[in-house]
């Protein structure tokens, strides 16, 4: 059926009438205006508008932007905004003559600063302090007094004195002869309890590998290490969480690490010992049948018909106990945490 001009019209316009009452969430991204200085509240300094409420869901300041909040109170508060500083980018505060200068956001919002990033205070030769604030869910997070932060962290509205639990300098591994090293630095920390290192054999399941002891509170670089044993998987993941003394975690983006040479025909289970869920890996036509059994020989997993190199092995409803995985022509025994 051929619609007319007339009903066509009026469904072009319900969309428009729709599309601005209701609003479209976006990000917004900082960027180089046409002269004059970075302010926040210059609509040439964003690429969809000064950053608000009614439209904005997150903010991005990228790498070589800067942009000032200057003898002005910036408030998000009516909503959830996440904003991000790239490494490169800035977010300067400056106040003239004891006026205030702040940034204020609701207690779910959060700034992440990636390596690099910074957050300033008293670079434009005027004065710092309590007048110079972000305010997250009603705590005062930061006040230009703490001084800059430059590097990667998230604060929230548990962030003290800007304080940002680490500074976390390198994240890597490297594949060796008979091991795969993970290490990792940091330029600072404060109320560093432990480190957790987490594995993935498909960089969507994790599980904890091993726990570091922290250095507390350091301002030198402390160095860490770690030999994981190789795998036959392709490609092994990463993941690392600080945890304070008090409970309170940041999780830092994984790492990925490509094997070479490894022997592939042998399988390889992960997590062993496992909680709920395993990761069987192989190759395809070792792959191609799999069986459970419990060590009475009782088959306790319907027979599983693969064309896969990996197959994800439920065992939530099985009893905790040692289990036997049986493939084409090998066997590998798996534990079952209580």
């Amino acid at each position: 059926m051929i619609k007319s001009p007339i009903y066509l019209f009026y469904l072009v316009l319900s969309i428009f009438l729709f599309t601005t009452v209701v609003g479209v969430a976006q990000t917004t991204t900082a960027q180089d205006g046409t002269g004059g200085p970075d302010l926040w509240t210059s609509a040439a300094n964003w690429d969809n508008g000064v950053p608000d409420c009614a439209s904005h869901t997150s903010i991005v300041i990228p790498n070589g932007v800067t942009i000032i909040i200057r003898n002005t109170t910036i408030d998000l508060s009516a909503c959830d905004i996440d904003i991000t500083i790239e490494s490169g980018g800035t977010l300067r505060f400056g106040s003239n003559n004891g006026n205030t200068s702040s940034l204020v956001l609701s207690a779910a919002s959060s700034i992440t600063l990636e390596s690099g990033a910074e957050i300033e205070a008293n670079t434009l030769g005027t004065s710092t302090g309590p007048e110079i604030t972000i305010n997250i869910g009603g705590n005062e997070t930061w006040d230009g007094s703490d001084g800059d932060i430059i590097d990667e962290g998230i604060m929230d509205e548990t962030t003290t004195d800007g304080s940002l639990p680490i500074g976390l300098l390198s994240f890597e591994g490297v594949q060796k002869e008979d091991h795969i090293l993970v290490s990792w630095a940091t330029a600072w920390e404060e109320n560093n309890d432990y480190f957790a290192l987490e594995k993935s054999l498909d960089g969507v399941h994790f599980s904890e590998l091993q726990t570091i002891v922290g250095a507390g509170n350091s301002l030198v670089t402390q160095y860490y290490t770690y030999q994981d044993e190789l795998s036959n998987a392709a490609i092994v993941y990463y993941r690392l969480r600080q945890i304070d003394y008090d409970g309170k975690f940041e999780e830092f983006e994984a790492i990925s690490v490509r094997l070479s040479g490894m022997l592939k025909d042998q399988l390889m289970i992960y997590p062993n010992p496992t909680d709920d869920f395993a990761l069987l890996t192989g190759i395809v036509d070792e792959l191609s049948s799999l069986k459970v059994y419990d060590l009475s020989g009782t088959q306790v997993y319907p027979q599983i018909i693969s064309t896969a190199s990996s197959i994800q092995i439920s065992f939530v409803d099985l009893l905790p106990g040692s289990y036997i995985l049986r493939t084409a022509t090998q066997s590998l025994r798996i534990q079952r945490n209580p």
